[in-house]
């Protein structure tokens, strides 16, 4: 079989999952993230109908949600 690391196998039986943006930080189910992180571990996820749950903080400058929302397209979670 292969292996595995004990974070994606967790992302990958989520239920939903909950991003946090704000100007200087992003969080993935409550860790704080970086962008590679984030897309590491999107890369990982099966089920693409899970829900996504957005928090984005009103301070947050459009590029930073653009590039956010790019990646969940390019990994099919539209589930928002």
């Amino acid at each position: 079989l292969p292996k595995v690391k004990e974070g994606e196998k967790v992302l990958s039986s989520k239920k939903i999952l909950q991003i946090e943006l704000s100007k200087d930080a992003i969080a993935l189910n409550g860790e704080i993230v970086t962008f590679q992180v984030l897309e590491e571990r999107l890369a990982h996820v099966t089920h693409h109908d899970i829900p996504v749950i957005l928090r984005i903080d009103a301070s947050v400058v459009y590029n930073r949600v653009a590039k956010l929302l790019a990646l969940l397209e390019k990994y099919q979670l539209s589930n928002l």
